[in-house]
């Protein structure tokens, strides 16, 4: 269900319903908003060194979710709203999900910058991957630390 949501296959309504049936109860957009919110614990430092990168580079998230996270971001995430405004992008925006490499090329366009000019910073190995197949360049996150290092190697801090 989590993966047809990633990439636009079912609506908001579509995925509280399902998430609903599988949990056995009914889940309204409050209950999962709330529950969602929970579990979100912004990274700090990441979010000073998006503040440091975005006074000189665009910036922008690009997240495997539904369109409920993005339409919602501001109470979810207010730092992430705050920091990123309308450039925060949900995988099922483009009817696809990450490592897909179409879901980086809509998102890009949407953005209109080109993947050359791009770094792509993900958790996850095979998301960078297929971001670096798209054309990007790209980063496994694994500390804010290394990110910082990372960014000052190729001047962008």
């Amino acid at each position: 269900m989590e993966d047809r949501a990633d990439a636009g296959l079912i609506t908001g309504d579509e995925y509280l319903t399902a998430l609903g049936e599988i949990l056995g109860c009914r889940v309204t957009l409050d209950d999962w908003l709330i529950s969602r919110c929970a579990s979100i614990s912004p990274n700090v430092e990441v979010l000073a060194l998006v503040r440091l990168l975005a006074g000189r580079h665009r910036v922008a998230v690009l997240t495997n979710n539904c369109q409920l996270v993005t339409d919602n971001i501001q109470y979810l995430n207010p730092a992430v709203a705050e920091l990123f405004g309308p450039h925060v992008y949900a995988s099922a925006s483009f009817g696809s999900a990450k490592p897909a490499a179409r879901t980086y090329l809509r998102c890009l366009d949407s953005l209109g910058v080109c993947a050359a000019e791009t770094l792509f910073i993900d958790d996850l190995e095979v998301n960078v991957t297929g971001a670096i197949n798209a054309g990007l360049h790209g980063h496994v996150f694994t500390s804010a630390g290394a990110l910082s290092e990372e960014l000052e190697r190729r001047k962008l801090l």
